[in-house]
């Protein structure tokens, strides 16, 4: 049964990268500003994370070993995580060519919501602030 209680009023963020610098800046900036970190360097070991916790909100790399973030958002879904829990994709590029694996599961269903995913950021086009600024703006939708 996955751990629904929040300490205090933090919410629970996991960050799935593979760059352990990116890993480290995130939760530096989550944490000051309040988050419950959790971290995973691949999408298996975000995925052995959902069991037991439950995270508000998901900040999710697609270009990962092991397990992309295409595979994890497929099962993701299969095993009914779900519930209320948002996912922000945010990858260094987000041209349609390089990510037809994440458009083609999209074109299984009516919207990249029904999968979780409530936003996508490009790493290089966005900085800290304004990337806290966009996740606690989905916390509070």
């Amino acid at each position: 049964m996955a751990d629904n209680s929040n300490i205090g009023d933090k919410k629970r963020i996991l960050i799935v990268d593979d760059e352990p610098f990116i890993l480290n800046i995130y939760e530096d900036l989550f944490s000051d500003a309040g988050f419950e970190v959790h971290k995973a360097s691949n999408g298996e070991e975000a995925l052995n994370q959902l069991p037991s916790m439950r995270f508000d909100v998901i900040l999710l790399d697609i270009f990962m070993p092991i397990m992309d973030g295409v595979a994890f958002l497929t099962n993701f879904n299969e095993q009914s995580f779900r519930d209320e829990q948002g996912i922000v994709i945010i990858t260094t590029n987000y041209e349609p060519d390089s990510i037809s694996e994440l458009q083609e599961l999209y074109n299984n269903y009516s919207s990249p919501k029904e999968l979780g995913v409530v936003d996508h950021i490009i790493k290089a086009n966005i900085d800290l602030d304004e990337l806290l600024k966009k996740v606690t703006s989905h916390l509070s939708q």
